[in-house]
């Protein structure tokens, strides 16, 4: 669509009008709104069949995305941004506002025709080459079956794509591919191609390059790269290299058969898991490589990918738990340095969305999360190190909870106006004893005496611990304010002793009642019989 100068001044000026007498401008809104920017489907995160495939080392990170159908999102378009810069979809770094992530997909031509990997036709899977975390994608292109491999070094900023073209057909075909780099305007006003080096450049408050191993001719905004004729039964490949804040001089410097034998010595010595079950396989391998993709170098972690934009102790202590059990000591040592450094202060209190909160409305099970993933960092590593610099900090943190305005002393259980999910007095949440706030201060505080062991604090051990078992006998048996009801756990009880049962409803219920809540279920044992089939597809 091309749009003349007063044209343009035409529909601002209805823009203006519409917004004082809208209802008067039926007639206008036909004509002049019909040509107003409509935003592409992939900005939405959820929508229905969407699945990500998530591949990054801290410093760049990228995800795969699959979609089931055109309206809900670009089957195999890919998303690129910072680990250290958070962002919603449509502030990722391919994004573009109209066509969303069409531009971010490779075509391949043959005889002369463009393929894209449709979704019906594809496949998309996780491999592991020499361990190496790599997103692979099948699919057909007019006689030739296509390989797509995309993986990050893991010490390098940069995704390599490894296209490789077989002609399944009887006869030679000609066959080419075409890359784009089609920048997110928000984040790059320059562009600079070097026809020479054959290199496309997008500038602005990051630097994106993309390149080609092979052979290739570039656009103003495409790589082109000629492989010629295949013959029947014959392959030909092609690597591109997409950069973030990584000149091409650097990376060819350094080389890829160097990024390559880091990375199969990194992904080599992580933890490995196998059980007699596909998808469990699956969950352990992809979680493995996520964990990694996720975490900023700082370690930086978005509380939500493309949602929340914001930091939770809770949510980055358990990424620490988690990654220190993949063998990502280093990703685990870089998130509790920046939480007991930025997102805990010298009281103890812990942040949530990036920010703290009053007393009565603070998560509460947050501190015990933190001390336990502490506690498993130094079992797991043997290093005390961090304890040690920040031991007055995590004092704090352990004792914060203990405080008068949370623990009530004739029951030994921490009560306030906030439960699990967020909720609170606006959605009818009453004072009272939440059964995950219990729970992880007591995991907490027996975690805590055991470090303070380690520091040589007896008292601070003793003190700790008597909290914790006072609290856990209160928490299973205390005859008014235990949270077990009828031989099962429940989620809230009222300062009164009384079981609170529901909450304020939300706009999607009628009733919204407290119990059964995840945070408080134990899996039935019966459920696991179907669980356990090795057939089980794939998530």
């Amino acid at each position: 669509m091309t749009i003349e100068r007063r044209e343009f001044l035409k529909y601002v000026g209805a823009g203006a009008i519409a917004t004082t007498v809208r209802p008067a401008l039926g007639s206008l809104e036909e004509t002049s709104f019909q040509h107003e920017q409509k935003i592409h489907q992939d900005y939405q995160s959820n929508n229905p069949g969407l699945e990500y495939y998530f591949l990054g080392n801290g410093q760049i990170l990228a995800s795969l995305q699959t979609s089931p159908m055109p309206e809900e999102g670009t089957h195999c378009g890919l998303l690129l941004m910072s680990s250290d810069h958070f962002g919603r979809k449509m502030s990722t770094y391919l994004y573009h506002p109209e066509r969303g992530l069409q531009n971010s997909r490779v075509t391949v031509v043959v005889n002369g025709k463009g393929y894209l990997p449709e979704y019906d036709t594809s496949t998309v899977v996780w491999r592991y080459p020499d361990d190496i975390p790599t997103a692979t994608i099948e699919w057909e292109a007019g006689g030739c079956a296509v390989t797509e491999e995309l993986m990050c070094p893991v010490n390098d900023s940069a995704l390599l794509r490894t296209v490789t073209i077989r002609n399944k057909s009887s006869a030679a075909l000609a066959a080419s591919g075409v890359a784009l780099l089609y920048p997110n305007l928000m984040f790059f006003d320059e562009y600079h191609v070097d026809r020479k080096k054959r290199t496309l450049t997008a500038m602005g408050y990051e630097t994106l390059q993309l390149f080609s191993l092979s052979e290739a001719t570039v656009g103003d905004r495409h790589i082109d790269i000629e492989l010629g004729e295949i013959p029947s039964g014959g392959t030909k490949s092609f690597t591109l290299v997409l950069t973030l804040n990584l000149p091409r001089e650097k990376f060819l410097k350094k080389g890829l058969p160097a990024m390559m034998d880091e990375s199969r010595r990194y992904w080599g010595k992580r933890a490995k898991f196998s059980a007699d079950h596909r998808g469990l396989n699956h969950l352990f391998d992809c979680s493995k490589t996520a964990l990694r993709a996720a975490v900023g170098k700082s370690g930086k972690t978005d509380g939500g990918i493309w949602q929340y934009n914001m930091e939770w102790v809770r949510d980055q202590s358990m990424v620490a738990i988690g990654s220190i059990l993949c063998g990502h000591t280093e990703v685990s040592e870089s998130l509790l340095r920046r939480i007991l450094e930025r997102s805990v202060d010298e009281e103890g209190q812990a942040v949530d969305a990036s920010r703290h909160r009053p007393p009565e409305t603070i998560e509460l099970d947050q501190n015990g999360v933190l001390i336990y993933a502490l506690w498993t960092h130094w079992v797991w590593t043997g290093n005390d190190s961090i304890l040690r610099k920040y031991w007055p900090k995590v004092k704090a943190v352990a004792n914060y909870v203990l405080r008068p305005e949370f623990l009530d002393p004739a029951v030994g259980l921490v009560k306030n106006s906030r439960e699990f999910w967020e909720r609170d007095p606006t959605f009818g949440v009453k004072e009272g004893y939440e059964d995950a706030y219990q729970a992880w201060t007591i995991i907490g505080l027996e975690a805590a005496a055991d470090l303070a062991r380690r520091m040589n604090e007896p008292a601070s051990a003793r003190r700790w611990a008597e909290a914790g078992s006072r609290m856990k006998d209160s928490f299973l048996h205390h005859p008014k304010f235990s949270l077990v009801e009828d031989g099962a756990f429940i989620k809230r009880r009222q300062a009164n002793g009384e079981v609170q049962r529901t909450f304020e409803p939300l706009n999607v219920e009628k009733v919204s009642y407290c119990d059964p809540d995840t945070a408080s279920v134990i899996p039935d044992r019966r459920s696991g019989d179907a669980a356990a089939s090795k057939e089980e597809p794939l998530p």
